[in-house]
């Protein structure tokens, strides 16, 4: 697509100077310069680690000659600079023109909230892809294809590389893609020039406030509404939400049109922690075993209910789905073995840490004891809080590294050991690798370990390298060899 029809009915101006061509090929958008940016078009827009005009030179050196900005810029002789007045509104209806709307040929759904986004996509692509579904994911934790996982990035995907991604799937075969979309993406039109069948929001609660977040409460909420206002046919919101829903919507909790009866939780032999409950919508009912424990799991489960009704999936199709997910990293029994437990969990902030303790808490008979570290050179102000929270709710904690990238890891686990009531209860062991294999020998029966923090992700940040580091693989040799 030539840069002139790429722009159509989008109001900019064309800066003097350059000599570079308005008919010049585009085949893609980027928004960061990459190694052969030869036919894209590099679009200034900013993000918490960068601002996009530094690197227009770094583009033009590698091949760019289109650039859309706010600004009159100069990167090369042959470039040619159009300027609009905000370059990151418009940057997804051009995505989407590039890659030739890909949404339009997809069963798109939109996940936000203040927790739990990326577990519900997660668990809705597992019940899905049981139901013969080809289903893709985009999370914090990466990105998920056909069966191939792609780690995240430091970078939250914006638009364009939202509307690659989707394009990518299109072209293997995906059916189904299931976009978690955080307040930041949304305030940013990161859903901007796609179609989604439906939309959800997980719950709705003032932990993103200040801290670099957002400034107020109305914000926050606001910034959640952008999704509800795109259009969807079908919204997913809690009972109490204070939200405008577009479409049908389909309300969940107590009271709601998808709602949980006769909860019990149980301990299977090969799953661990269970937990029984009559999945519910309106007058119809079917029995359900999910092998995950806590409130935040069961309300996740009829989050995934709405969803895949929106879906086309029948009620006995989803209780059947639901009783098969294992999700990766939340809340996972990685063993169930001689009385023990081992979960890992992506709990990473001091609230998701106090709801996983707290879960696995009313069902231990023994100790319970948790692994976790915190990462570094960023969110130092959540290192005494963590510490705090294992205090009040486990009986013995080991403190270690967690991509501590060039950071000390022994002293971030003294940061986090600082915020402990009753730091004899705690050790501090940093390599990760050690203290697990120690955590997990020293369990003794009715015990249970909590490995926070990674969850499904397998690699270690280390002085500014990723090492691939399996836990599970750990946990395994430890039980194996005690």
């Amino acid at each position: 697509m030539d840069l002139t029809t790429l722009l159509e009915r989008i109001a900019y101006r064309r800066t003097e100077g350059g000599e570079g061509s308005m008919t010049q090929e585009i085949l893609d958008v980027i928004t960061a310069p990459q190694a052969d940016a030869r036919g894209t078009l590099y679009v200034c827009v900013n993000t918490p680690l960068s601002r996009g005009r530094t690197g227009m030179e770094a583009a033009y050196a590698c091949g760019c000659r289109a650039f859309l900005c706010d600004h009159d810029a100069f990167p090369g002789p042959d470039a040619t600079v159009l300027v609009c007045p905000d370059p990151e509104q418009v940057l997804g209806e051009i995505a989407a023109r590039v890659h030739g709307y890909p949404a339009h040929h997809l069963t798109v759904l939109g996940v936000s909230g203040t927790a739990g986004k990326s577990s519900v996509c997660h668990m809705l692509r597992r019940l899905l892809v049981q139901t013969g579904k080809r289903v893709g994911t985009i999370t914090s934790d990466g990105v998920w294809c056909d069966g191939a996982h792609a780690p995240c990035t430091p970078i939250v995907p914006n638009a364009a590389d939202l509307q690659r991604t989707l394009a990518k799937m299109l072209a293997n075969g995906i059916e189904i893609a299931l976009l978690e979309l955080s307040s930041y993406q949304l305030l940013h039109h990161a859903a901007a020039g796609m179609d989604l069948l439906a939309v959800a929001i997980t719950n709705f609660a003032p932990r993103h406030i200040g801290n670099g977040e957002h400034v107020s409460l109305s914000e926050y909420r606001a910034a959640k509404q952008h999704l509800l206002d795109c259009g969807a046919p079908f919204s997913v919101l809690p009972v109490d939400a204070p939200f405008r829903g577009c479409g049908r919507v389909l309300t969940f909790g107590e009271c709601g049109q998808f709602f949980a009866r006769d909860v019990e939780h149980d301990v299977d032999a090969a799953q661990g922690f269970v937990t029984r409950f009559l999945l519910c919508e309106q007058e119809k009912s079917v029995p359900v075993m999910l092998p995950l424990l806590g409130e935040i799991h069961l309300e996740n489960a009829l989050i995934c209910a709405a969803l895949a009704r929106a879906v086309g999936l029948t009620l006995p199709q989803i209780a059947e789905g639901l009783s098969g997910v294992r999700v990766p990293g939340r809340m996972e029994c990685v063993l169930f073995d001689r009385g023990r437990a081992v979960y890992l969990d992506s709990a990473f902030s001091p609230e998701d840490l106090q709801v996983a303790l707290k879960a696995l808490g009313s069902r231990c008979e023994g100790r319970l004891c948790v692994l976790l570290g915190s990462v570094g050179g960023r969110a130092r102000h959540r290192r005494a809080p963590l510490g705090q929270v294992t205090s009040a709710y486990a009986d013995f904690v080991y403190l270690t590294a967690d991509d501590p990238d060039t950071e000390d890891p022994t002293s971030i686990c003294r940061e986090m050991q600082a915020g402990m009531q009753e730091p004899a209860r705690s050790v501090i062991i940093a390599d990760r690798q050690e203290a697990i294999l120690r955590a997990v020998r020293e369990m003794r029966p009715g015990d249970v370990l909590l490995i926070a923090g990674k969850g499904e992700l397998g690699d270690q940040l280390i002085a500014g390298k990723r090492e691939l580091f399996c836990e599970r693989e750990i946990v395994a040799k430890a039980a194996k060899d005690p």
